[in-house]
């Protein structure tokens, strides 16, 4: 199963929501694929600049291919679900929107409640998606 986060640039919300994901997989024990990408992912900052200001390595733009692939589709605002839905040819097979604002970056310090959000917001379908993943014993037939 392949989940895809996705925000305006893929600098703060979205590698935030899939560190967040990641570490709630790990901690239910099921498999899935994580990435993250931007609708307007910036390529004009050097990995420097992007590990200083952003507190990430890069940045990946949302391409059709990411969205054909994805079992899940992570929005996370309405804005970012409306481009999705307006302005690529494919559509994902599901799409979540989290209803997160743009407004939480490294750079004004408030990554900690950004966190605290997307824990709250992403445990129902971790847990949805472990429970979907989990393996019923075999019965055997007395």
């Amino acid at each position: 199963m392949m989940i895809l986060f996705i925000c305006h640039e893929n600098l703060n919300r979205s590698p935030r929501a899939a560190e967040v994901f990641r570490r709630l997989a790990d901690q239910k024990g099921f498999d899935v694929e994580i990435q993250s990408a931007g609708i307007n992912a910036p390529s004009y900052f050097s990995p420097k600049i992007l590990s200083m200001a952003f507190g990430v390595n890069h940045v990946t733009k949302l391409t059709d291919e990411m969205l054909e692939k994805a079992d899940v589709a992570v929005a996370l605002d309405d804005w970012v679900q409306q481009k999705i839905e307006t302005d690529y040819g494919v559509k994902p097979k599901r799409i979540v929107t989290l209803g997160i604002p743009d407004h939480y970056s490294l750079i004004q310090n408030n990554l900690s409640k950004l966190y605290k959000i997307l824990d709250e917001k992403l445990e129902p379908l971790a847990e949805e998606i472990s429970l979907s993943q989990r393996r019923r014993p075999n019965k055997e037939i007395l």
